[in-house]
């Protein structure tokens, strides 16, 4: 009698459990049913008569009402677009990551943005949660630098990308660019932000770098005066740049967006890229009579790389101080010799390959390759001229009374060649 009970009681509870499980199944169904459009990437596109191109997400989804196709889409790489709060400048394609890169600047606190790609086979447009990498500064200013990602699941290409925040306004909407993959034999000079100068500045520093090799330059520049005159160089690309903000609220008028943007702007046609400032030149220092002195850096940096297995992303070079009075005005390597004799490894520069480059700042690069070299002096060394009050007394850190100064005249060798490239870079300014 009591067997017979127990089997009752674990019969019925046997049902009830069925019953339950069954409830489960169908209210897990039902969820998937009413949210799952909700978090799906993809959305059909309606094209026809007298409709514009624009996107329909459904009711549960972020954005609640349907998206037209943006009317104004803003030039790539020419100016700041944003509002208050951000700003983007530019939108390239990164195969390596099948991502989309996008350069901004953010206010200081939280952003909820996502990425709108649109494609050119209208079928479908592709929304994603932005991945969204600070670029390290330790100035803490009110807007900070970042790279916006914005991932593609899809086996096509997008033609365009919008940023849009939850309110699903766009913010930006860019073209994307596509560059192809050359024969990569350029050496490349990314030169960072310049908002002051003189005319002796900028050809002495043209002269420096046309004598170590270099073959195409961009330039970014504030200068309205200074970017009419390069641009009757055509080995130089310049870049109107005009931050939206005061100087501030973002650390050196936006260097390292900068500096990111010329890295990605170029890197399918670039071997090397030299990445300084206007007073400054990587200098190679171990003359060799049988090669050509502007071929001779390179030759140097490729045997490096063949002696580390090819493994290479950057080299970094020591910094040598040139200190100049404020009373002379020329900052050329023939008229300043003298310098600190301490070379410094806190203010290097660097020179990469850029394809195995993730990002960068001032003094540091970001490799998908962790693998860098820092160059001994007797390669070559980053030549830096600064100008000081009292260049004996005080520069840069550097003081005579622990920091020798010497007379470098190594520079003095390169007379011929630099006289010779200067009078044909005078005759176009």
């Amino acid at each position: 009698m009591m067997i017979k009970t127990l089997d009752k009681l674990f019969t019925k509870l046997f049902r009830a459990f069925l019953k339950f499980y069954k409830i489960i199944l169908i209210c897990v169904g039902l969820t998937w049913l009413v949210f799952g459009i909700a978090v799906t990437h993809y959305s059909k596109v309606r094209f026809g008569k007298g409709y514009a191109n624009h996107l329909s997400i459904a009711k549960y989804s972020i954005c609640p009402n349907t998206i037209p196709y943006p009317s104004v889409i803003s030039p790539n790489g020419k100016k700041w677009i944003g509002n208050d709060r951000t700003y983007f400048f530019s939108a390239y394609y990164d195969y390596r990551e099948n991502v989309t890169i996008v350069f901004g600047m953010l206010e200081v606190g939280t952003h909820d943005l996502y990425c709108l790609s649109w494609y050119s086979n209208n079928a479908t447009v592709e929304v994603e949660k932005v991945s969204l990498l600070v670029i390290p500064d330790s100035h803490r200013p009110r807007y900070f630098e970042a790279i916006v990602k914005c991932p593609h699941t899809g086996k096509s290409l997008p033609t365009a990308v919008s940023i849009i925040n939850n309110s699903c306004k766009p913010i930006v909407t860019f073209n994307i660019n596509y560059y192809k993959v050359e024969n990569k034999t350029e050496i490349h000079w990314c030169l960072s932000p310049i908002h002051a100068g003189r005319s002796i500045q900028f050809l002495e520093a043209l002269v420096l770098h046309k004598l170590i090799g270099i073959t195409k330059a961009t330039i970014y520049s504030e200068n309205q005066e200074v970017s009419q005159q390069l641009k009757k160089f055509d080995w130089i690309t310049i870049i109107e740049w005009e931050v939206p903000m005061k100087d501030n609220e973002v650390q050196y008028h936006g260097q390292r967006s900068a500096l990111n943007d010329c890295l990605y702007r170029n890197m399918f046609s670039a071997r090397f890229i030299d990445f300084t400032d206007l007073d400054e030149i990587i200098l190679p220092r171990r003359l060799n009579q049988t090669i050509n002195y502007s071929n001779l850096l390179w030759k140097e940096l490729n045997a490096l790389q063949l002696s580390n297995r090819n493994r290479v992303a950057g080299f970094y070079f020591k910094s040598i101080l040139f200190a100049t009075a404020r009373r002379i005005k020329s900052f050329a390597s023939l008229t300043v010799t003298t310098k600190y004799d301490r070379s410094s490894d806190s203010r290097r520069k660097y020179i990469i390959l850029p394809e195995r480059v993730s990002h960068l700042t001032v003094h540091w690069v970001f490799a998908y390759s962790k693998f860098w070299v820092l160059c001994v002096d007797e390669i070559a060394t980053l030549h830096h001229y600064r100008k000081c009050p009292n260049p004996r007394v005080n520069c840069c850190g550097r003081d005579n009374r622990r920091d020798s100064m010497s007379p470098d005249k190594f520079v003095l060798k390169l007379e011929d060649n630099i006289k010779q490239i200067n009078r044909t870079l005078s005759a176009n300014l």
